[in-house]
Order: structure tokens, then sequence, then C-alpha cells
């Protein structure tokens, strides 16, 4: 019964949660200026050795049948300690060794239990993840993200992930491995494929802006000048609304010299109505302009017998 209640004492008294220690690690292959991720907690940039600056006390919680076996333990062992301590003539001592001894089946269950760690390394875009055991000191982690850097590029390509892409294909040519060559190269296609639509991008904000100021002023010239930016944009990209502002300069086209042609109607300059009306139904092709025009043809033939 003593016994028993000995090894209960240590068995009650004793923390639920197994307490573990940190080691030293290495991170190498890898490009420097990664960084280094223990258990979520930034510890440096590689290359990295050290300390993981992480809970020194990481706790893992025991089996619900510790305490259980420890008092049983505790009671057997106890009772055996007890046994030998008469043939020793030290019961007692002997009795409460032999308790401690059989309750601690939750120490040597943390004893046995392996510590296990994430590490991650992050290059650019791209993270490397592994999971490191060691009771005392981590080992050396192999981090070369070569071949899944080369994997996580393509990925990436595929799905239009551009820039993402571009720095695992970075990463990938910063090792100098068999996939280095072709990494470096698809890198700058996509730099150059960014840089192509940039230069498209401003192409056509400058010719939509350029027509757009054109188109506010009422001289032919300038008008002309304005339908041409806008034909430039509209070429640049179909989808936008460049279509739009040179059917409104077009527009606008027709009716300068439309009105044009009327005036010189009206004043009798008949080959200059007729050039001006030509010059309208090549913007717009209206019934009212050819009616125009060939009201200007006949006044023309006509003034022309005279």
């Amino acid at each position: 019964m003593f016994s028993s209640l000995i090894a209960l004492s240590p068995a009650v008294y004793s923390e639920p949660f197994c307490k573990e220690k940190t080691g030293n690690i290495r991170v190498e292959s890898i490009p420097s200026g990664a960084d280094v991720y223990i258990d979520g907690k930034h510890v440096g940039e590689t290359p990295f050795s050290g300390k993981a600056d992480i809970d020194q006390e990481e706790r893992v919680e025991q089996k619900k049948h510790g305490v259980i076996r420890s008092i049983a333990g505790g009671a057997f062992f106890g009772g055996l300690g007890a046994v030998i301590g008469i043939l020793s003539m030290s019961p007692i001592d002997e009795m409460v060794e032999g308790a401690k001894s059989g309750s601690t089946y939750d120490e040597r269950f943390c004893k046995d239990k392996e510590t296990k760690h994430a590490v991650s390394v992050v290059k650019s875009s791209i993270t490397f993840i592994t999971n490191i055991s060691g009771k005392d000191d981590f080992p050396t982690v192999s981090a070369d993200l070569s071949a899944i850097a080369f994997r996580l590029a393509k990925e990436a390509h595929e799905a239009g992930e551009r820039i993402k892409a571009r720095d695992a294909f970075l990463v990938t040519a910063s090792f100098g491995a068999d996939e280095s060559e072709k990494a470096r190269t698809f890198a700058q296609a996509i730099d150059d494929a960014i840089a192509a639509e940039k230069k498209r991008e401003d192409d056509l904000q400058r010719s939509l802006e350029a027509g757009r100021k054109l188109l506010e002023r009422e001289d032919s010239a300038s008008l002309t000048k304005a339908a041409g930016e806008f034909k430039k944009a509209a070429e640049i990209d179909p989808e936008s609304k460049a279509r739009e502002e040179l059917e409104a300069a077009t527009e606008k086209l027709h009716d300068t010299f439309f009105r044009k042609g009327m005036a010189h109607l009206k004043k009798q300059r008949y080959y200059r109505a007729v050039i001006a009306f030509r010059q309208a139904l090549k913007h717009r092709d209206y019934p009212k302009t050819s009616k125009a025009l060939r009201r200007a043809i006949r006044s023309h033939k006509e003034s022309a017998l005279r």
C-alpha cells in the first residue's frame, strides 16, 4: 500500500507534457539571400548555420494511459524494491527508488519520441519545406531547389503566373545544375514578353492620347491625323476603345468635308465642291453625300459648257 502511494505521488505531480529541446541546424545548397524558417519562425538567411531560436519547451501531450501505467509500474517496482531492500537491509530506500523507476513511463515515452521540426527555405517565390528529426542536434538540411524550382516554374508558367514562373526559373538557374541554361532561357523569354507587352501598352496609350487631342480640333488635317492615331491604336489592340474613337474621328471628318463641299456649291466653286464631297465619301458613304457629289459634278459640267 505504501509503495502504491509513493508511486502515485510522482505520477500525479509530474508535468503532463514532454519537454523538447532544439539543436543546431545547417542549411546548405541554397543561393544566398534565401530566408530560413524553423517552425514558422525566421532564424536567418542562407547560408545558415546555428541554433534555432524557437521555443525550448516544445510540448507534446502524453498518452492518456500514462498516469495509470505510472501508478501500476510504481506499485510493482516499489514492491520489488522493498523485497530487494529487505535482502540488502535498506527496504525503504530501495522501495522509493523502485517506485520512481516504475513511475517514469512518461519520461521514457518522451525520450523515445523523436523531435520533429519543419524547416522552410524561401527564395523569391519558391518555398522548400522539409521535416527534420533529432534529439540533440539537427542534421544538415540539403535544400537544393534546382529540380523543385524548375518543376514549380513550369507549373506556374502553364497557370499563367508569369512573375512566379520567372522567379522560379531564376532560382533554378542560380544553381548551375542541368536545368540551369534552359531555365535562364525561359526566364529571359518571360522578361522579353513582359517588356513587349509593356511597350505595346505604352504605344496604345500614346496613340489614344494623341488622337484625342487632335480630335478636339476642327481642321481636316488634324482630324485626318487623329483618325490615323486611332487606326494605329486599333491595330495594337482590337479589343480596346480605339475602334469606337476611330469611328467618331471618321464621322467628324466626313461632316467637315461635307460642310466644305456645301460651302463651295453655294459659292459656285463646283470643282472644289466635287473634291470635298469625294473626300467626305472616303470616310462615310452616305446617300446625301453621294447626291451632293452628283449635283456638284452636273453643275461643274454645265458651267464648263457656257
